[in-house]
């Protein structure tokens, strides 16, 4: 057993000697590792395969498992070596980014005024609702326009200018 791996999970060499690595799982992970593993036994190979560990002092370690299988003469599996990589920090931040995003989306989807996100190139990416009520379109008739499809007359020469300084 790998020392950093004890390390990192706060066992002592005598507790994890000749225990499962599914011991040291989470149950929902330790079931999946059991229906895998005759799959990787066969193939001898798993690539970033996400699973989460409890340390000694019950912290749940979500990992990235890599592992090839290694084979004696005759073919049969013997052991395996494996590569874990520590990926908890990640996920957090995958699950921040995720939280920002829906929460931008609600606030964006729910304003009272009406919001658009824009491309470089002036047209509609995005628009909420309470535009679409503005200007008397669908969403799907918004998007791709640009301010200029919908400026009054004599007006559209303006918003290039106005969109190139919002954008600076």
């Amino acid at each position: 057993v790998n020392a950093m791996w004890r390390q990192t999970l706060g066992y002592s060499l005598d507790a994890v000697v000749g225990r499962s690595f599914g011991d040291f799982m989470t149950p929902a992970s330790r079931a999946d590792f059991e229906a895998t593993l005759p799959r990787f036994v066969r193939e001898g190979r798993l690539t970033d395969k996400p699973y989460q560990l409890v340390a000694s002092d019950e912290r749940v370690i979500e990992v990235s498992l890599s592992a090839v299988g290694e084979y004696d003469a005759t073919g049969t599996f013997r052991r395996s070596l494996a590569a874990l990589v520590d990926v908890t920090g990640r996920r957090q931040a995958e699950e921040a980014l995720a939280k920002s995003e829906e929460l931008f989306r609600l606030a964006f989807e729910n304003a009272n005024e009406g919001l658009a996100m824009v491309g470089l190139d002036g047209r509609f990416l995005r628009v909420n609702a309470a535009l679409c009520r503005f200007f008397g379109y669908e969403s799907e008739a918004l998007l791709g326009k640009t301010i200029n499809d919908l400026a009054a007359e004599g007006h559209e020469a303006v918003s290039p200018r106005f969109i190139s300084l919002a954008l600076a």
